[in-house]
């Protein structure tokens, strides 16, 4: 190798490191909001401390009593991340700077992947639309038609919790509440009746259970 070569390498390396340095290190310094020690990974930051938990949620609310209910996290390849759990500031954010608070690209490729653009996935002005679209059916006089709907599933779903913790004490809510919400969006939604709770051998109920794990 050349020297002339060998010396645009080592500058090519330090453009990058001081690149890097200014980007992430002085914008880390510079904010005062509190967070977790520099993850081991910088390429996939805090979230893959998430993912090893053994115990889910854990880890947040350890991060939640200890640096309050708006941490500053290290998301994929360096990119700085809040995690929120302030009910004020989710209100917030999610009914009055919903267009200001994007998702992330993740939430983009992954969340368009699983469901396509839906309303959960999409942001801007197209989220709007979706929001407009379906406002009506969530008012408050169809919310009081489902009111019984909403009771008779959430009644079903908890004796099955109870007949299986009766075997295993250890229950997977985030399983069951799935199940739920599947059943009566199904039913209010669609006028479809999945059997998520109850274990019916469905076909499409089936793809979901398999796409979303339930």
């Amino acid at each position: 190798m050349s020297t002339s070569v060998a010396a645009g390498l080592a500058l090519c390396a330090l453009l990058a490191y001081l690149t890097y340095w200014l980007l992430f290190r002085v914008a880390r310094k510079g904010s005062r909001l509190r967070g977790p020690p520099s993850p081991s990974s910088w390429l996939l930051g805090h979230e893959i401390e998430l993912l090893k938990q053994t115990t889910a949620g854990e880890l947040e609310r350890q991060w939640t009593e200890e640096y309050g209910t708006v941490t500053r996290l290290s998301s994929f390849a360096g990119q700085t991340t809040f995690f929120l759990s302030d009910p004020k500031g989710l209100q917030y954010v999610l009914n009055e700077k919903v267009n200001n608070t994007p998702k992330g690209g993740d939430n983009d490729l992954f969340g368009t992947a699983l469901m396509g653009k839906g309303l959960t996935v999409v942001s801007g002005q197209a989220h709007l639309r979706q929001r407009r679209v379906l406002m009506p059916a969530f008012s408050t006089s169809m919310t009081r038609e489902w009111a019984e709907l909403f009771q008779d599933h959430g009644d079903k779903m908890m004796e099955k919790i109870k007949s299986q913790a009766e075997e295993n004490p250890s229950v997977n809510i985030l399983e069951w509440t799935t199940k739920f919400a599947l059943d009566v969006l199904g039913l209010s939604g669609f006028r479809h009746q999945f059997g998520a709770i109850n274990g019916e051998n469905v076909p499409i109920t089936q793809e979901l259970r398999d796409a979303l794990y339930v």
